[in-house]
């Protein structure tokens, strides 16, 4: 996968957000395509914590209480939405849209 800035604008990066992924690649070392991987994994990573979460919380509905089923609900969302913003969700996702249509 060859990654470069004009390809990336091209597929919905703005330059805001490659300045941003540029500036990371600069501190911590490595590259523009290892950057884009890493944030495309984190996306698969949230989508499946997500689908893991949500099985969870059908799990809870057929067997506990309300009481039991508001509850996890209420701490399923809150975990969610921790997991989500502790990593760029829509870098993530674009650069995941972007690892899709261009891996080999």
């Amino acid at each position: 996968m060859i990654v470069n800035e004009e390809t990336l604008l091209q597929s919905g990066f703005t330059r805001s957000e490659i300045e941003k992924i540029e500036l990371n690649v600069k501190t911590f070392g490595g590259t523009l395509e290892a950057a884009i991987v890493d944030l495309a994994k984190r996306f698969r990573i949230l989508c499946w914590i997500g689908f893991g979460c949500l099985f969870i919380f059908i799990a809870t509905i057929l067997t506990d209480s309300a009481e039991n089923t508001l509850s996890a609900g209420i701490g399923i969302a809150i975990s969610i939405t921790v997991v989500a913003f502790i990593q760029p969700p829509v870098l993530a996702f674009k650069a995941w849209r972007y690892w899709k249509k261009h891996r080999r």
